[in-house]
């Protein structure tokens, strides 16, 4: 006891313990110190909830109340308070302390995270800063091979129109890129918002699909759309909805060789849905599970069939944002089939 009493003294990390009540039963002198509590302060009975901000308190308690029930919880990030009223973002991990069969209190550890914040948000500076530097003469490339294009220039013969045709492409994967880029810095850093209206969902997706469609039948690929219940409108951002169903239509057309892509329109209890289920081939339960995950898409090299992977991490923040879900379903060899909802008007 004495022993692993001594290495709890030495961490610079704060352990905790609690009663059934939030009060501090135990804490490290490195947390009392770095909160800026005394011993005597914590013998008096601290309460855990003051080191809640008042908008994170109840999120506080039902993640207790889940622990003590023996649930799993997701979300552990909050922002602390000290006594000074100042705060710090932190991770808390946390069990039930038992005895007898029964819960007792909690045991914990709290991680200062401020230091990986800044160098989060250092990283996502310079993807915005990047993207931003690019942009303009990628720009300014594409305007120069349309006008070629055009016949601006004088007449080309059909090699040089081959190669013009092939930058151009090569620059509008680009610009999607770099565009991509700019939607993940925006997305960590906080700064978009969706600007939230009555959307009628098939005229969504027209619109979605009206960019794909040329390049689907080019593959012989059947595209069916279907309307199960007709003028269905949900509150949504027009436009990153749009972004997130040409997103999912790409996929869905690029990993799709044979068969067709089947777009279903419907509502289930209070939310709008649309389906998109493709014949293509399909995913791993281990890669579905993580497809939307921001670790995944900055831990992997490059995503399968090219690409960098961003644009169904950007379609979850952008669901997300609209108060909205995307998710999926696939079986490998079988077909995807993407599930979108959106609350109705």
């Amino acid at each position: 006891e004495q022993k692993f009493k001594d290495l709890a003294e030495q961490l610079p990390q704060t352990i905790f313990e609690l009663d059934l009540e939030g009060r501090f039963t135990y804490a490290n002198r490195y947390g009392l110190e770095f909160h800026g509590y005394t011993l005597e302060e914590a013998g008096n009975g601290i309460n855990a909830m003051d080191l809640f901000i008042p908008e994170q308190k109840q999120k506080a308690i039902d993640n207790i109340a889940k622990i003590l029930r023996g649930e799993t919880y997701d979300d552990h990030e909050y922002s602390v308070r000290k006594k000074d009223g100042s705060t710090y973002p932190a991770l808390i991990y946390s069990n039930a302390i038992m005895q007898g069969g029964r819960p007792i209190g909690i045991r914990g550890i709290v991680v200062d995270i401020t230091e990986r914040k800044k160098i989060e948000q250092m990283k996502t500076d310079f993807v915005s800063f990047i993207s931003h530097q690019l942009r303009t003469p990628t720009a300014g490339l594409m305007g120069y091979i349309d006008n070629m294009l055009d016949g601006i220039t004088g007449e080309l013969n059909d090699r040089q129109a081959e190669y013009l045709t092939e930058m151009r492409d090569v620059c509008q994967r680009n610009n999607r890129l770099i565009a991509d880029l700019l939607n993940v810095s925006r997305l960590e850093r906080g700064v978009l918002v969706a600007n939230i209206n009555p959307v009628a969902l098939r005229e969504v997706v027209d619109t979605a699909v009206k960019e794909h469609r040329k390049a689907i039948e080019q593959k012989g690929l059947a595209l069916n759309i279907k309307e199960v219940g007709k003028g269905i409108v949900v509150l949504a951002d027009t436009d990153k909805l749009v972004e997130v169903l040409k997103n999912v239509i790409h996929n869905a057309s690029k990993f799709t060789t044979i068969g067709s892509i089947d777009i279903e329109i419907s509502s289930r209890g209070s939310e709008g849905i649309v389906r998109i289920k493709d014949t293509g081939v399909g995913m791993a339960d281990e890669v579905a599970k993580d497809l939307f995950k921001k670790e995944k898409v900055f831990g992997a090299a490059i995503a399968v069939g090219g690409g960098a992977g961003l644009g169904l991490y950007i379609a979850k923040g952008f669901m997300k944002l609209q108060g909205g879900d995307i998710m999926v379903e696939s079986k490998r060899g079988k077909g995807s089939t993407f599930i979108i909802s959106l609350p109705l008007k």
